[in-house]
């Protein structure tokens, strides 16, 4: 019987002591990207060898032998324990191959009831983003080889200090029983850091926590990978004439003073631009309009508007209005569009106003 991995929510945290190092990785505008490239699990240095990590931006913690702080350098025993395809006993971390290809390696640890149960891959990045940050997005994927008969969880945490840690909301958990055929089983997760307060040139920290859960005897491999951290993500139109570029420009700037730095602004064409935001991979849509007498017409938002809806966001004029459909075939009630997440639609919405756009 297949068995896939299944959402939970858990609370468990696991202090980390602060250090002065310095991150190498920054966290800029356009966000933060890796999937290990060389990483032949040989260990942690602040000048890493070729095959290890950078110990200014990754470290992991809960192995035996003994605590690994940024800026340390741990390069053997639990720290170091090369490269598997999985069906392992020994505690300790590994590049594992997910793909079975040998060509691309996961970041990885083998929990035994001395190491990593619990223990924490903990990454750290500098703010580049152009101000203070208080929301990311951080996409990861969580691969598991289901071998044994304990079940562990996997969740998603972020810190401003590296000891005060919270929890994104969802995880993942292993199966408290081992497949008779066991491989790797992999999960994305896209989880939300909120109210982070990092400042410009301070660190963000974010964990993968993994701990015991249920079941008994040996633990299943579990590894991470394709970790992608940004900023919250606007989009816009394709023609410049469908919207104020200008005035999306002091919109952000505005949003970006209030804690919420944004990446650089896609432009779409038709309504993917409500679709993308409804699916989580934009925090907002603005269609600002460009002279006072345009009236948007009804086939343009009918329907986008409604999958946005339904996948969670928030969509108004830029008066935080309703969009009346019942006027015939041009949105006579309304001026322009904002669709967005809802915590994020209300700051748009106040910044509109406070600048007096549309007015």
């Amino acid at each position: 019987m297949s068995r896939g991995l299944a959402l939970v929510s858990v609370a468990t945290l696991l202090a980390l002591l602060p250090t002065s190092a310095q991150a190498d990785e920054v966290l800029g505008p356009t966000g933060f990207i890796t999937d290990f490239p060389g990483f032949d699990g040989s260990g942690f240095a602040p000048e890493p060898a070729e095959g290890q990590l950078d110990s200014d931006d990754w470290i992991a913690t809960g192995f035996s032998d003994g605590p690994l702080d940024f800026g340390g350098t741990a390069t053997t025993g639990d720290f170091a324990r090369g490269v598997s395809e999985g069906g392992l006993t020994q505690g300790g971390l590994y590049a594992f191959d997910p793909g079975n290809d040998l060509s691309t390696f996961a970041l990885g640890a083998q929990p035994t009831g001395a190491d990593f149960a619990p223990g924490a891959f903990v990454l750290r990045l500098e703010n580049g983003a152009g101000g203070v940050l208080n929301r990311v997005e951080i996409s990861s994927s969580v691969f598991v080889y289901n071998d044994e008969g304990r079940s562990s969880s996997i969740v998603v945490e972020v810190s401003s200090d590296g000891m005060t840690w919270l929890p994104t909301g969802v995880g993942v958990e292993t199966p408290a029983d081992e497949d008779a055929e066991p491989m790797w089983v992999g999960a994305d997760l896209v989880d939300t850091g909120d109210m982070l307060a990092v400042g410009p040139g301070e660190f963000l920290y974010v964990r993968w926590l993994v701990d015991d859960v249920g079941g008994a005897g040996m633990r299943d491999e579990i590894a991470i990978d394709d970790i992608f951290i940004e900023p919250i993500a606007v989009c816009g139109s394709v023609e410049k004439a469908h919207s104020s570029t200008s005035d999306m420009s002091r919109i952000l700037e505005y949003v970006a003073d209030q804690g919420l730095p944004v990446g650089p602004r896609a432009r779409l064409d038709s309504q993917a631009k409500y679709a993308v935001v409804g699916r989580g991979q934009a925090d907002a849509y603005l269609r600002l309009p460009t002279r006072k007498d345009y009236v948007e017409r009804i086939w343009d938002h009918a329907a986008g508007s409604l999958i946005a809806q339904e996948g969670g966001a928030a969509v108004s004029d830029i008066h935080g209005k309703a969009l009346d459909f019942g006027q015939g075939k041009g949105l006579a009630k309304n001026k322009g569009v904002v669709c967005a997440r809802p915590r994020l639609h209300g700051i748009v919405l106040e910044a509109i106003e406070s600048l007096g756009i549309g007015s």
